[in-house]
């Protein structure tokens, strides 16, 4: 194996790879990096927020940011300061990153990140809505201090890269383990751990959690399940709470979701458990139905019996206006459990 992690032609037979590159570390605050492109290249598109219809060149986003520091300075902000936001992700969440980066002071994310259902499908919207012609992605979270994975470095086939998170990126290490923090084989599935520079050193205040998330020897608990194929790509299955245990099978939500959606008639779907005596939990369903558009519980699951094993297939479909959300706006599935658990007995 070569230094970096990825230029040796051996196929990785564990799920580990520590990405030791000799790419140096930018001594550069994201401020500061974003004033040195917008100063070279004023006119080039920076951010796309399609969901706001807004667009920003190089030196637009710069104003924007400008203008917003100078008003959380006029407010009375400094160095060091914290600034809680309470925002979803919406294009002034991401500028007050770089707001904060500029003024020195420390950015609280209220809200917690989420990982996309249907990776592949997004891409190929983006792509062909946005006239885009590539599109990377990545993984990240709070705790990391930033991304941990990217396709940008790699010239490999567009499904792998387009179906996947991406590549460890530089000076990080990431191993995909068993419930016993065993590193699996190549193809299995586990949790992601992470360790490296970036890797928070606690949470404030809260020694119990911090030594639930962060091992002795500063390994980093995701809390995601992912899969790592034989050239250190990283495929994400779904959060590992999220889980649904029926006897000794493990079953994820988001392979049941991504197949729901293919319903001509479904515009969104969430899949839970509920507690049951016999099998541990069974798999239910929440599902939203475009406009004017109609479909019968029967219909949607002989839809699915062609494409799932039938345990796989929920046992108690509801059609839905809209899920539960918790107040960050964000869906909040043991909420789904509830409702459907009062849905079942009044019925």
């Amino acid at each position: 194996m070569s230094k970096d992690g990825y230029g040796s032609t051996t196929k990785r037979t564990s799920s580990y790879v520590h990405n030791a590159s000799s790419f140096p570390f930018q001594y550069k605050t994201l401020a500061q990096s974003l004033d040195e492109l917008a100063s070279q290249y004023p006119d080039y598109e920076c951010y796309v927020f399609k969901g706001e219809n807004k667009r920003y060149t190089y030196a637009t986003w710069k104003h924007e940011i400008d203008w917003l520091a100078t008003s959380l300075l006029e407010l009375g902000f400094e160095i060091g300061d914290r600034l809680a936001v309470a925002l979803p992700n919406c294009s002034e969440n991401v500028l007050l990153s770089y707001v904060a980066s500029k003024l020195g002071i420390i950015k609280v994310h209220l809200n917690p990140d989420s990982t996309g259902r249907e990776l592949a499908d997004a891409v190929n919207q983006t792509r062909s809505e946005l006239g885009i012609s590539r599109v990377e992605q990545g993984y990240g979270m709070t705790e990391i201090g930033n991304f941990l994975t990217c396709t940008v470095d790699t010239n490999y086939d567009d499904d792998r890269r387009h179906t996947s998170i991406g590549r460890c990126l530089p000076h990080m290490e990431i191993k995909i383990v068993d419930n016993n923090g065993t590193v699996v084989p190549i193809g299995s599935e586990g949790e992601i751990w992470v360790r490296g520079y970036s890797i928070m050193s606690c949470y404030d205040n809260d020694r119990e959690r911090t030594a639930e998330m962060i091992t002795d020897d500063r390994w980093l608990r995701t809390g995601d399940l992912a899969r790592m194929d034989d050239d250190g790509y990283l495929f994400f299955i779904g959060r590992k709470k999220e889980m649904i245990i029926q006897g000794a099978t493990n079953i994820y939500p988001i392979e049941i979701e991504r197949v729901i959606l293919e319903h001509p008639s479904v515009a969104d779907v969430q899949v839970f458990s509920i507690p049951d005596p016999l099998v541990d939990e069974v798999v239910c369903a929440f599902v939203k139905l475009k406009p004017e558009t109609k479909c019968e519980v029967d219909e949607l699951k002989m839809f699915l019996s062609d494409k799932l094993t039938s345990y796989k297939i929920p046992e108690h479909i509801r059609f839905v206006d809209d899920f539960t959300r918790n107040v960050m706006g964000k869906v909040a599935k043991y909420k789904l459990t509830e409702d459907m658990i009062n849905i079942l007995n009044s019925s």
